[in-house]
């Protein structure tokens, strides 16, 4: 087993991706309402007693509903992991040498374990807030001059 852990990268049929929807709906207006911190009870037909849930769990097993939806397999990695450079390049969805000089530029913090490379889970996180806030920035920009030059966007 990989960092990462054994992949069950079975696709939704089009039956669960309609399942999925369906739920992903039911379960956003019960989400509006929960408020920080709050345990949800969940009880199944024909049992007495309900599970007790943090109210997060819901907000992710709502995501991974979203993702099913869109006929997507989902990967769940703790934070604490230890990710190989293939893995942590998987998850980027780029090649291990373009990872590797990510690394080289101290773009993502790492470490060694011996001769390998080992990426924290929470560090390939902050990298990928990082970009993401970057093209975000660089897209309002784009947008900004469109309009400056009235381009229409």
């Amino acid at each position: 087993m990989n960092a990462i852990g054994e992949r069950d990268l079975t696709i939704p049929t089009e039956d669960e991706r309609s399942m999925a929807r369906r739920a992903s709906q039911s379960i956003v207006t019960h989400i509006r309402k929960i408020k920080d911190g709050e345990v949800l009870r969940l009880q199944f037909e024909g049992e007495e007693d309900p599970i007790e849930m943090p109210a997060l769990a819901l907000r992710l097993l709502n995501k991974v509903l979203l993702e099913m939806a869109k006929g997507n397999a989902i990967t769940m990695i703790p934070v604490h992991a230890e990710l190989t450079t293939q893995d942590a390049a998987a998850i980027l969805n780029v090649s291990r040498p373009h990872l590797i000089k990510l690394l080289k530029r101290n773009e993502i913090k790492f470490h060694h374990a011996g001769t390998h490379r080992r990426i924290h889970a929470a560090d390939l996180k902050k990298y990928i807030d990082k970009r993401d806030a970057e093209r975000q920035e660089g897209m309002a920009e784009l947008a900004k001059l469109a309009q400056e030059d009235g381009l229409g966007y």
